[in-house]
């Protein structure tokens, strides 16, 4: 389905179609939330860092079921976009500590990031996913 919609958008006015071609793009990267669109979107004009894969099974998890949100994996750091709806309300608090237990176990730094933050302050949340990116790559070497 998603090669029938990118055809169309192909064959179609590309003035009218500007928004559509960004949200197909999105989702064809993983992106599963406003928030981690939005993330993507301040995460792609970096001069540093790697490309990112969204929502896909942690590299090398020894059996673990991790799905970050972002995952830089040379610098072996998670991006996760906090909201309060996964993160901060009832049993999901736990459920989101045993995530990030997990994540440390296997020797990767988890850097999570509200949404907030991502459209309030996107400079600021570039820079620091920008330094622990190279951080990690310096644990790394």
């Amino acid at each position: 389905m998603p090669d029938e919609l990118v055809r169309t958008l192909e064959q179609g006015h590309s003035a009218d179609s500007a928004l559509p071609r960004r949200a197909l793009s999105d989702v064809l990267a993983g992106c599963r939330s406003t928030a981690e669109c939005d993330l993507r979107d301040v995460l792609s004009v970096s001069t540093v860092l790697d490309q990112q894969v969204w929502n896909q099974p942690l590299p090398d998890a020894g059996g673990a079921d991790l799905h970050p949100d972002a995952c830089l994996a040379r610098a072996q750091l998670v991006v996760e976009v906090d909201s309060i709806e996964w993160h901060r309300l009832g049993d999901r608090v736990e459920a989101t500590e045993r995530r990030r237990a997990r994540y440390a176990a296997l020797g990767w730094t988890v850097l999570p990031v509200s949404p907030h933050r991502i459209r309030e302050e996107p400079a600021l949340v570039l820079a620091e996913i920008e330094a622990a990116f190279l951080a990690g790559l310096a644990r790394a070497a």
